[in-house]
């Protein structure tokens, strides 16, 4: 089986948002995508081809973020995922 792993988090204030994802890429690569719980809009997209996939991106108002991992080409891979909010 890949990896696609969907993930929800409340912004309680507006402000710069950061989320990443560390992994051994030579392991498997994956993609990050950070989404409007609500409304699906895509805020941030990182399809890199390192050990870490990241975004950064400013928030006008709070609300729930969700937040997916998915292996590329099918790809399954361990991860560590953190985030920076406001």
């Amino acid at each position: 089986a890949y990896t696609r792993d969907w993930y929800e988090i409340t912004v309680e204030n507006s402000g710069q948002v950061q989320i990443q994802i560390e992994f051994e890429h030579a392991s498997g690569d994956l993609d990050l995508e950070v989404r409007d719980a609500d409304s699906g809009q895509v805020y941030a997209v990182s399809r890199g081809e390192e050990n870490v996939e990241s975004v950064d991106f400013f928030l006008a108002n709070p609300r729930t973020l969700t937040i997916g991992i998915d292996g590329f080409d099918e790809a399954a891979n361990a991860y560590r995922l953190s985030w920076v909010l406001p």
